[in-house]
């Protein structure tokens, strides 16, 4: 009898090991496999995506560049880069910086002009300049520069709301004071940053005087429009928040 029982129970135990390899063991490799699959086809999607991205995005070409003194033609935008004298903290959370005292004084500039092609894939539709030289100087619409100079204020960025369609060119005028210490490669690195139709960020950028542009990059939508905050900035001079230049 016992000998009986020894028998069904060892036929019992053979019988759920089976079914549990059968029903347990067994699926989970396939939902291994499976993840397996998905995780590699979401690969593949995220590489297609970005080259679709890649190639219909819109490029900007240099064109032409005009050197000249002060001169009245037409341009797009206007901006002037000035380097940061010094500042002083101001109010409870602010700073108050000071400038060159021949700030204002444009004739002793000496201006590039760049006409901008969109040589690319799609149209744009919102456009800016800006600087990541923070610490040491500053980017101003040549319009408001009195009013960010006499406030003492901060500014990195000049934006333009116009849409550049494909083919279409802009023109952007870069004012430079004489004075001023050239970087290494001849002039001041600048950046292009724009929005196309699909409602992605990209910039490019160029050294002021010098012909060569990069080739578009695409950012984030946050750190697009970090470049026309200067809190961060603020928050760097006065040394708060664990802010590293």
């Amino acid at each position: 009898m016992d000998a009986i029982i020894y028998i069904v129970g060892a036929v019992i135990s053979k019988c759920a090991t089976s079914i549990i390899t059968q029903f347990f063991l067994k699926p989970k490799k396939e939902i291994i496999y499976v993840k397996q699959e998905v995780n590699k086809n979401e690969t593949i999607d995220n590489k297609r995506w970005k080259e679709e991205k890649i190639a219909r995005r819109p490029e900007f070409e240099i064109v032409k560049i005009d050197k000249n003194l002060v001169k009245n033609n037409t341009c797009d935008l206007e901006v002037v880069i000035e380097e940061i004298d010094g500042f002083e903290k101001y109010g409870y959370d602010g700073i108050y910086v000071y400038y060159p005292n021949d700030v204002l004084e444009l004739s002793k500039c000496i201006s590039y002009t760049y006409e901008l092609k969109n040589v690319g894939k799609s149209d744009i539709s919102e456009f800016m300049i800006f600087i990541n030289q923070t610490r040491s100087k500053c980017l101003f619409s040549k319009n408001k520069l009195k009013h960010y100079v006499e406030n003492g204020l901060l500014n990195y960025a000049v934006a333009v709301k116009k849409k550049i369609h494909i083919g279409e060119t802009i023109k952007v005028k870069i004012y430079l004071n004489l004075s001023h210490n050239f970087g290494p490669f001849g002039g001041y690195e600048v950046f292009l940053g724009f929005k196309d139709i699909y409602d992605i960020f990209w910039q490019q950028s160029f050294f002021v005087s010098l012909n060569n542009i990069s080739e578009p990059k695409e950012i984030s939508k946050e750190n697009y429009f970090e470049k026309m905050d200067t809190s961060i900035a603020v928050d760097c001079f006065l040394q708060r928040n664990n802010c590293f230049w």
